[in-house]
């Protein structure tokens, strides 16, 4: 945000996301803002799919009235279309295994990611 110039609102932080319950109370929340931001980046696709179920009941339109992009490349975002962020768990799960089967200490390790681009952008 930073970089774009652009302040970091809090009330566009919404924490404690984790279930499809959650993304339904994100998406209730967003539209009651007075001053919205047009796309939200999501803790995961499972949230995600939860927002785009209550968008869908308050008629918001997505991508029209909100871009929505999820984390984690869950089956269900393929079946709604959800552009989402892959993550190689595999990769991850190998990196994190050869640390503890080596009892190498910790260190930095960046592993990329993959934006898959579907429907809600």
């Amino acid at each position: 945000m930073n970089e774009l110039g652009e302040p970091i609102r809090e009330e566009w932080i919404f924490h404690h996301c984790l279930l499809l319950e959650d993304g339904e109370r994100v998406a209730r929340k967003w539209r009651s803002l007075t001053s919205r931001p047009t796309a939200l980046l999501v803790t995961n696709d499972q949230v995600a799919a939860g927002m785009m179920l209550q968008c869908q009941q308050l008629g918001i339109k997505i991508p029209g009235d909100l871009a929505l992009i999820g984390f984690d490349n869950q089956p269900i975002s393929q079946v709604l279309q959800l552009t989402t962020i892959e993550l190689p768990l595999k990769k991850m799960g190998n990196e994190l295994f050869e640390l503890f089967l080596h009892k190498r200490k910790l260190k930095h390790i960046e592993i990329a990611t993959r934006l898959i681009k579907r429907a809600t952008v």
